[in-house]
């Protein structure tokens, strides 16, 4: 983000935003024919649910559009066209991609022509009541949770108005070439193992240990709130740091994330000039070698494996903590996949959707919403991994993260205020990390007080 001020947006917008897959591509594209993707698609008979069977004719004309974010997989999504047609031969599902997807859709549902098929926008979703105003229901939540995981968000009343496209695990990711030809033999499982883990790195090849980000901003986020859960092995962490007034001082996980980043730049672990670093590039360089490790969410793997000539170098690190010889992951859903409530073919449109959840994740190289499937390959290398989703919070307690950052002026997807720590580490802001972290704090505290009024 580019803004000078702290924007504090409310709590349901930021954990909505907290695992939707990025996307590359910069014009609007679509796809309504195509050749079919052996590699990705696979047959619509071929499906793992176990939902309620299909009261479609298969002999049915129609055309379905689908409105998506992914600008950058016109090629895979040619392939559901056909593969859909197996099923449905005079169906003819026509995709519709942009960029700026959350803008876009959200003008397009001031009116009732939204497509039939659609992700649903997080500043649409982060609001329960908004789901039966724009969302054809799916069925009900007893009938369907035997087939899918992560409906709660898309639950209301026991009704569910939406299907998860997926789900992102966070924490890091890595190129396993690196870490081997640094000597690292096992994956760190505490800070301290990770910062010898950049330290050997560094010394021992000419790849960037960790690679910050800092100039596109929005990666940093991820310290100060994607992998809370993991590095601190408790799933109800979101919700205890409403009510700690030690949030930003030494010993509390908050401190730690941060302090990580500080000490790898001060280290020089990190780009040595992070004011011309490039999102897209980087990919490229992982992919290449020339970077070790990022932290970045699950959804990313799959990106930087298309770019690699050795895609099995690109996995995924859990954070560098451990409970009773396990490691805790969060786990965050994607964007909900829904039929739109003015749709003239619904029964279809949810066919549609049905289809789109079983082919997606794989294509993303996400976790899969449907309980009878297996994790992607690069989950399944790490050992004693428990995913799990981070507690929900209570409309009271999302009221209070909502007043806490706004009277705090700590947003915690907010990037300016995490980039001095950078300027920090690399000397440009004077600043000790100590007293920035005790002054946040003293901020933070404030807005506790503010919220328990």
């Amino acid at each position: 983000m580019k803004a000078k001020k702290l924007v504090a947006f409310t709590l349901a917008m930021l954990m909505a935003a907290t695992s939707l897959t990025g996307c590359s591509g910069s014009k609007t594209a679509s796809s309504s024919v195509g050749t079919a993707s052996t590699d990705s698609a696979v047959s619509t008979t071929e499906t793992a649910s176990a939902a309620a069977s299909s009261a479609v004719d298969t002999n049915t004309t129609a055309t379905i559009t689908i409105f998506t974010n992914r600008t950058d997989m016109s090629d895979i999504f040619d392939g559901y066209v056909t593969k859909f047609k197996e099923k449905y031969p005079n169906v003819t599902l026509k995709f519709d991609s942009s960029t700026d997807y959350q803008g876009d859709q959200t003008k397009r549902m001031s009116t009732q022509d939204y497509g039939d098929v659609f992700l649903i926008p997080s500043n649409i979703a982060s609001v329960k009541s908004n789901l039966a105003t724009y969302c054809e229901p799916m069925g009900k939540y007893d009938d369907l949770k035997a087939t899918y995981n992560y409906l709660s968000d898309f639950n209301v009343d026991g009704t569910v108005y939406a299907l998860p496209s997926g789900a992102n695990a966070f924490g890091f990711v890595y190129n396993d070439k690196v870490l081997k030809d640094a000597g690292v033999s096992k994956l760190p499982e505490t800070t301290d193992e990770f910062t010898a883990m950049l330290k050997a790195i560094k010394e021992k090849t000419k790849a960037i240990p960790l690679y910050s980000n800092y100039k596109d901003g929005w990666p940093l986020t991820n310290y100060s709130h994607d992998i809370l859960v993991g590095l601190s092995q408790n799933d109800n962490y979101l919700n205890d740091m409403l009510t700690n007034k030690k949030e930003f001082l030494s010993g509390s996980t908050e401190y730690t994330s941060l302090k990580i980043l500080y000490d790898s730049v001060k280290n020089k672990y990190c780009e040595t000039d992070p004011i011309t670093s490039n999102w897209e590039n980087s990919k490229q360089m992982m992919a290449d070698g020339k970077i070790a490790v990022m932290c970045l969410g699950t959804w990313a793997v799959g990106q930087i494996k298309a770019l690699s000539k050795s895609p099995d170098d690109i996995k995924f690190m859990p954070t560098p903590a451990r409970k009773d010889g396990k490691v805790l992951v969060q786990i965050g859903k994607d964007y909900g996949v829904a039929v739109n409530k003015y749709s003239k073919n619904k029964d279809l449109a949810k066919e549609v959707c049905k289809f789109f959840v079983e082919q997606y994740p794989k294509d993303s190289n996400m976790i899969s919403s449907l309980t009878s499937a297996e994790l992607p390959s690069f989950l399944k290398d790490v050992p004693n991994m428990e995913l799990k989703e981070s507690a929900p919070m209570t409309a009271a307690q999302a009221t209070a993260l909502d007043t806490i950052q706004k009277e705090s002026i700590i947003n915690l997807y907010d990037n300016t205020w995490i980039k001095t720590i950078i300027e920090m580490g690399l000397g440009t802001n004077k600043m000790s990390f100590d007293d920035y972290m005790a002054q946040l704090n003293k901020k933070w505290v404030k807005g506790i007080e503010k919220a328990s009024k």
